[in-house]
């Protein structure tokens, strides 16, 4: 029975249906078809039902306000993977997609190439542009083989003028629409492909000056010549008595198995060129991370150099500035360049012998500094100490945090190697040390304690301050202090060279100090216990900066006990064994945070080697109130004698002052 044109809806080829998208693949993400698309929810049916177990996408907004969106994750994926064989993250933007509206086909309809019948088609899952994927070729072969068996001969359909130089007009414009790119194709843009009806469907990026037919569309077009796959299998296929048609058949499905696998290795091919893109993008962005930082640590080195002349300008109002001295960044003049350089100064880890007078520590015509309660005059740092110093730290600091309750900076070195013998000779030499005897009383029995080691101490706590004339003054009001505000010691100004010391370290380490202690470990068998600096004149979590200089000795630390009555957790160590830090000459190290309150630290004794060359410490750290000056000055300074070093001994021995009488204990 004759049918019209628009009533062609049972065998034949049929109308034209406009079907809106499921979704938008877009950057890797599905999104709804809300206006504009919003990304979609991924959820899993759990109603117990056919579908239960199910993974779908839907619209994120609430019920009354969702859009129609709805996706299987199994209907999804196929569109995903031909997003990823066109080398994109995204499939093209279309607004619908045209689908041909078909009967069932009749049992006795005579098979053509141009039909494909409805059980090798997806109900669902099946999209515009989308590969096929079979999941077996002996089934896909079977089929071709049944198909290859019915009566009818295969009629190819005529083809459509399609041509890419066919005239606009004679093409409708609802036949151009946007699609994926098939893999099928060796062009390097995006590739123009064939829609249901055998009408171009143009994709957004490059147009390729040939169309390439897939075989999901075009099954009755030949191809241009039989890959390696197709000869071998009709190879192995030539003992065998097999008609034409099915020869055919073979021949079709094995060439678009080869036009697969080639699509395959065309997006792998990309996809390693992507990867080596990034990769070099990576490697150029990292060599540009290590120049920043390169630049980074040289602005710094300026940075500490111009702190340390604002702060030696603000002391020394009268000093010349780096650029009058011959600092680093001292210009050269004309003059200069034609006259002969002045000769160098002697390295300073030369013998003292090769040293000129003015940069030897024993130089007499240093200036000084002095007080009433000083044994002797302390002499200023020479020259060349005090030009080192301003390029301090040596390095920067590294952070050791990695224990409960640690917070350390630790600089290997903080004084240059340059001046850090020198410097450690001077101090031994020009300053006066105690040994210290007290005595503790422990319930009824009372035990006399010898200090293992020389001590020393200089500062005030933040009640007074001194004058410029050495005398002490209330730190509020500028007056003079009560005679009976220290009852058991007279507090003594740290003298200019430790001083010095001191305001560089407050610069690097952001803290003020107003005390300065100082240890001569003679020996190795001098040594301090385990013990913290946690006393409340301290204050909470305080900063204690702590140079060596001298003989290399082991800083050991241990986390105190957690009483077992406390409910907190026992904190989990890297290990069980103390930390243990061997302190090299001009290395430094700042205790801050939470250390003092929940960490011990000491130095144990060591026979022989290099622990017997002597050694000193300095620690800065920052007393509250009165009570820190008294029990810093009990146990530093106490009762006892001075004593000094002799060089020509090599030992410490009694100071003996100008009357000729000894002030120290034997």
């Amino acid at each position: 029975m004759f049918r019209g044109r628009n009533r062609g809806r049972g065998r034949g080829r049929g109308s034209l249906e406009k079907v809106p998208l499921k979704g938008h693949f877009h950057d890797g993400v599905w999104h709804c078809n809300c206006e504009p698309r919003l990304p979609a929810e991924h959820f899993q049916t759990k109603n117990g039902g056919k579908n239960h177990g199910r993974w779908f996408y839907t619209c994120q907004k609430p019920q009354p306000k969702r859009c129609n969106f709805f996706l299987w994750d199994d209907e999804a994926k196929p569109r995903e993977a031909g997003a990823v064989l066109n080398n994109s993250r995204s499939e093209p933007e279309t607004p619908s997609r045209h689908r041909a509206r078909t009967a069932s086909p009749d049992a006795n309809t005579p098979y053509t190439p141009s039909k494909v019948p409805k059980s090798t088609q997806s109900t669902s899952t099946q999209e515009e542009g989308v590969f096929d994927w079979p999941n077996s070729d002996d089934d896909e072969l079977s089929k071709v083989a049944d198909r290859a068996s019915m009566a009818a001969p295969a009629t190819p359909r005529k083809q459509l003028k399609t041509d890419i130089f066919a005239s606009p007009g004679k093409r409708r414009h609802d036949e151009i629409e946007s699609g994926l790119a098939t893999p099928a194709s060796d062009d390097v843009f995006t590739t123009p492909f064939t829609g249901l009806q055998g009408k171009s469907l143009f994709s957004a990026g490059l147009i390729s000056p040939v169309e390439t037919p897939t075989f999901n569309r075009f099954k009755d077009i030949p191809l241009c010549g039989d890959s390696e796959l197709t000869t071998e299998v009709l190879a192995a296929l030539s003992s065998v008595a097999v008609n034409n048609e099915t020869r055919g058949a073979v021949k079709m499905v094995c060439n678009k198995h080869a036009l697969r696998t080639q699509g395959i290795a065309k997006g792998r091919d990309i996809s390693r060129l992507a990867i080596k893109t990034k990769d070099e993008k990576i490697a150029e962005l990292q060599a540009r991370i290590a120049a920043l930082e390169a630049e980074r640590e040289t602005n710094r080195a300026v940075i500490r150099h111009l702190r340390r002349d604002m702060e030696m300008a603000r002391n020394r109002p009268n000093l010349p500035s780096i650029l009058e001295t011959g600092g680093m960044f001292k210009k050269r003049t004309l003059d200069s360049f034609f006259t002969s350089p002045s000769p160098k100064r002697p390295r300073v880890s030369e013998p003292a012998s090769t040293k000129s007078p003015a940069d030897s520590p024993s130089q007499t015509d240093l200036p000084i500094s002095n007080h009433l309660t000083y044994p002797y005059p302390v002499p200023h740092f020479p020259n060349f100490i005090a030009n080192a110093l301003s390029d301090v730290p040596a390095v920067e600091g590294k952070e050791i945090n990695n224990q409960p309750d640690l917070d350390l900076l630790y600089f290997q070195p903080y004084i240059p190697k340059i001046i850090e013998r020198d410097l450690f000779e001077f101090l031994r030499q020009e300053l006066f040390f105690y040994r210290v005897q007290y005595k503790i009383k422990r319930g009824p029995v009372e035990t006399q304690i010898n200090t293992p080691r020389y001590t020393t101490v200089f500062g005030v706590d933040e009640s007074s301050r001194f004058a410029s004339d050495g005398s002490l003054i209330d730190a509020q009001t500028s007056n003079s202090i009560p005679s009976d505000r220290y009852r058991t010691c007279t507090p003594r100004p740290i003298p200019h060279c430790l001083d010095e010391l001191r305001k560089t370290t407050e610069i690097f380490t952001s803290s003020t100090y107003n005390f300065c202690l100082i240890n001569y470990y003679a020996t190795g068998a001098d040594s301090i216990s385990y013990h913290s600096d946690d006393e409340r004149f301290l204050g909470t979590e305080p900063a204690i900066a702590s140079f060596s200089l001298g003989a290399r000795r082991d800083f050991l630390m241990k986390h105190k006990p957690v009483p077992p009555s406390t409910k907190e957790p026992k904190p989990a160590f890297e290990s069980e064994k103390p930390l243990k830090l061997t302190l090299a000459s001009g290395d430094m190290i700042l205790m801050r945070g939470r250390t003092q309150a929940h960490w011990l630290h000491s130095i144990p004794k060591r026979k022989g080697g290099e622990s017997d060359r002597g050694r000193i410490n300095i620690t800065f750290r920052k007393a509250m109130v009165r009570s820190g000056t008294e029990n810093y000055y009990q146990y530093n300074v106490g009762n006892g004698g001075v004593w000094r070093w002799d060089d020509k001994r090599g030992e410490m021995r009694p100071w003996i002052n100008p009357s000729g009488d000894s002030v120290a204990d034997s």
